[in-house]
């Protein structure tokens, strides 16, 4: 007598996907409602200077291209806030690392996740003024750093390669 058992679980916002956008400074925006592209560069202080991609559109050595102004973003997708030097052209593999590892810490960040912060570097051919001011923005805004990796260091009486026999694996998923 009394005795009762639903099976119908409840739902709340938190639980609904959100439409996740990853700006230049690692910082991580969700938008739980429609939205479009206009309305999410219109928060930023110099709406002229970025465009909004979908993760989803983005390939190795493949052109990045804009979504619409007009165009709303999809529940349960993930956009990144790009500078516009970065429009048109195409997406090196160093880029697609650093955009990797900013949606990467944003996304932990958002979690609750309170891991070691890891130090990435990335090497860098020469490159003209623009192009070089664009990929530090791409890359040192990531957390990772723009340095020398292949430096030698000499211990005792040879000449070892940095980071050779200090490996450590640090493994992490990142949430879909």
């Amino acid at each position: 007598m009394g005795s009762c058992l639903s099976s119908r679980s409840c739902s709340s916002d938190r639980d609904k996907p959100t439409a996740k956008v990853i700006l230049l400074d690692g910082r991580l925006e969700e938008f739980r409602y429609p939205v479009r592209v206009s309305y999410v560069l219109q928060s930023f202080d110099n709406d002229k200077t970025y465009f909004i991609c979908n993760s989803d559109d983005m390939v190795f050595d493949g052109v990045v291209s804009s979504l619409a102004a007009d165009e709303e973003l999809h529940p349960g997708k993930l956009y990144f806030a790009l500078p516009l030097c970065r429009l048109d052209r195409p997406l090196r593999a160093q880029e697609m690392a650093a955009l990797a590892v900013r949606a990467s810490s944003a996304l932990k960040k958002c979690s609750g996740w309170r891991g070691s912060r890891r130090r990435v570097v990335f090497p860098l051919d020469s490159l003209g003024d623009e192009e070089q001011k664009c990929r530090e923005d791409l890359v040192g805004r990531s957390g990772g750093g723009v340095g020398e990796g292949d430096k030698d260091e000499i211990v005792g009486r040879r000449r070892r390669r940095r980071g050779e026999g200090r490996f450590t694996a640090e493994l992490s998923t990142i949430p879909e």
